[in-house]
């Protein structure tokens, strides 16, 4: 009886179908976080190509005509387009990392990057100390503007107040006043809103800069290593293989916070080096001209390092929110080891059972 079942269980699928498994694999292995920057990439070489092109008699190039080659591309342009994007992700995500370490401040040991790291090193670490004393500053003066509120009128209260704070400021040690206390715990509530505004960004200010020792080359890498140090690693690991090692311990909102975070603090990492790259191209697009400096060269050269910019802001508050995602995964993991260690053992059937005599 025959079978529509293939006789050869071996043989061999057609050939659309093996080109589309290939191309399926090739996609699978390529991250969300680099399509973006090979995309940028392949674009803005396509238009600093067609820039260069754009006015071969005139003296100077012209955007007009650059982007209206890009409007009306051949279908070997855009295959060769596509093919170039595809290959621009390969080799961007093959930087990912790499670029990371670069921007937080990991150079290499080179005369000119050793005296370059010193000076950044030096300066962000002065820049620090300059907002942590202003933290400092402005709460003490916000705090001394919320007595007469707190206080309710009370010139006596507010007195005490004022030598709470002295006596908590000194050596000596303050005797006890619950009711002093409690207003100062609760300050904040009283203070003027502008002032207390003004107090808080200049905190959040100074908890993006680690200890004066810890200090890296780059407010990036400040960012990060500012919310590294304050994660506890209760499992006794280190950071690098946080994650691995408590997968199972953390719950699946917090591991989607922590991967979309660190997708796109890869994605705008990138970025950085693909503008910058750009940017050359930009000024090698004119070297044609005899208007080298003319305004289109400024402009194009000017909006790609401004969109550098851009990219390392954004992968600067990026690393806010994956620092924030790493703590609050290290917290619960804290919780879940403190209270399986704090746990009875109630399944040996020891607890509560009287010794033997």
């Amino acid at each position: 009886m025959s079978s529509d079942r293939p006789s050869n269980p071996g043989v061999s699928l057609p050939a659309s179908k093996e080109l589309s498994a290939v191309l399926g694999r090739i996609f699978d292995q390529l991250s969300l976080s680099a399509w973006m920057p090979g995309i940028v990439l392949t674009g803005g070489a396509a238009f600093m190509v067609a820039l260069s092109q754009s006015n071969p008699d005139g003296d100077f190039p012209s955007i007009a005509s650059a982007v209206s080659q890009l409007a009306t591309p051949s279908v070997g342009g855009a295959l060769v387009l596509a093919f170039a994007v595809v290959f621009s992700t390969v080799m961007t995500q093959a930087f990912e990392f790499e670029m990371i370490k670069l921007l937080e401040g990991y150079w290499t040991d080179r005369w000119w990057a050793r005296q370059l790291r010193r000076r950044r090193v030096t300066s962000l670490k002065v820049e620090g100390a300059e907002v942590r004393k202003l933290a400092k500053r402005l709460e003490r003066r916000t705090r001394k503007s919320s007595f007469g509120k707190l206080a309710g009128g009370d010139k006596a209260l507010k007195r005490r107040l004022k030598g709470r704070v002295r006596l908590r400021a000194g050596a000596n040690e303050a005797p006890p006043d619950p009711e002093a206390d409690y207003l100062l715990m609760h300050w904040r509530t009283a203070a003027e809103p502008a002032a207390l505004r003004r107090l808080e960004s200049v905190e959040r200010e100074a908890r993006n800069f680690p200890a004066a020792h810890r200090t890296m080359a780059t407010r990036l890498g400040n960012t990060l290593r500012a919310r590294e140090d304050r994660m506890k690693l209760a499992d006794g690991g280190d950071l690098e293989g946080f994650i691995l090692r408590n997968y199972e311990r953390i719950p699946e909102r917090l591991t989607v916070q922590v991967s979309d975070f660190r997708t796109r603090l890869n994605m705008y990492c990138t970025l950085v080096l693909a503008w910058i790259l750009l940017t050359m191209a930009g000024i090698a697009a004119t070297l044609t001209y005899s208007g080298l400096f003319h305004v289109t060269t400024i402009v194009t050269v000017a909006v790609c390092l401004l969109l550098a910019r851009m990219s390392y802001a954004a992968a600067t508050s990026s690393a806010k929110g994956y620092g924030a995602a790493l703590l609050a995964a290290d917290e619960h993991v804290a919780r879940v080891i403190a209270k399986t260690e704090s746990k009875p053992m109630e399944s040996s059937g020891v607890a509560g059972r009287a010794p033997d005599e």
